[in-house]
């Protein structure tokens, strides 16, 4: 029910709402597991585990958690016991509830999750960085050209490196705009650079 319901909205709406949808429920997903980590690292006793909310579609127990999956995609949680002064405890589980630990601990717990998407993020940076590379920001790169348009009738292709136009150097789009600002309705040179070779072409 859960995946059907997801795979429906991606096919009904596109799969850019499924997209979000599921990057939605993975970031909470990621938040209660920090949660999760430093409840059981500082001993609370840590009774469900569930992604979704409603009723319940699946879930197994292990140990004193119960871990599981319900109908509505709409997040997750952790339950730890003793969060509030209200919650019927055992007696002989007192001293493992929220209520009963140091202010550190109960603070651990509280910015775990947001450390959590805080360290998932930065690890997406790396793997990012180290997979793509960072942008380079002193060459101008044409990643693709429009059909009809004037740049497709001289010629300019995909992947070519714009050095110059009007013989004044270009580094990005911004100063490409204040070149053509300054030559309205003049055709104008474009020095570009393809595979290593140096071209002028005219726009």
């Amino acid at each position: 029910m859960l995946v059907g319901g997801t795979v429906a909205l991606g096919l009904r709406f596109g799969m850019s709402l499924l997209v979000v949808v599921l990057s939605f429920v993975g970031m909470l997903v990621v938040h209660e597991l920090g949660h999760y980590l430093v409840a059981r690292w500082t001993g609370m006793q840590v009774t469900e585990f569930f992604i979704g909310f409603g009723p319940r579609v699946w879930s197994v127990r292990r140990g004193e958690t119960e871990y599981g999956i319900k109908a509505i995609p709409a997040g997750a949680y952790v339950r730890v016991t003793g969060m509030t002064n209200l919650d019927d405890v055992d007696p002989a589980h007192e001293h493992r509830t929220y209520r009963h630990q140091s202010y550190p601990k109960r603070m651990a717990l509280a910015l775990a999750g947001s450390g959590m998407q805080f360290l998932l993020a930065t690890v997406l940076l790396l793997v990012i960085f180290t997979g793509m590379g960072r942008p380079d920001v002193d060459e101008w790169v044409v990643r693709s050209v429009v059909p009809g348009t004037a740049a497709e009738a001289a010629g300019i292709q995909a992947d070519d490196r714009i050095r110059a136009v009007a013989g004044r150097p270009v580094v990005d789009f911004d100063r490409f705009g204040e070149v053509v600002r300054a030559l309205p309705g003049r055709v104008v040179s474009v020095e570009i650079e393809r595979e290593g070779v140096h071209l002028v072409r005219s726009v």
